[in-house]
């Protein structure tokens, strides 16, 4: 019987969508997964990084990153748990007026 590894779903969103390719993603879980290693793991390109991060590694002030809807900053920010199932939305930020 074949046993498929737990799964993340990544949302992303404009220009971070485009530094990526793509709209959404399937990601396994490894032992003890937060959102800052799930970031780690997919952030595997420059233009990947610099739509994610700063210049000191460290995630963008202006990006914002939701777990099943929820903002990480009331969560426990990168160090956030996540399980089989969750939804990591990652959002560039939001200009307009």
């Amino acid at each position: 019987m074949d046993r498929q590894d737990p799964e993340v779903t990544v949302k992303l969103f404009a220009s971070v969508k485009d530094a990526f390719g793509l709209r959404e993603m399937r990601v396994p879980l490894g032992e003890g997964r937060d959102v800052g290693r799930l970031l780690e793991s997919i952030c595997t390109s420059p233009q990947r990084v610099h739509s994610v991060y700063d210049e000191y590694r460290t995630l963008r002030q202006d990006v914002t990153v939701l777990v099943n809807g929820r903002s990480i900053v009331f969560l426990d920010g990168l160090r956030t748990a996540l399980k089989e199932g969750d939804t990591v939305s990652v959002f560039p930020p939001v200009y307009g007026g």
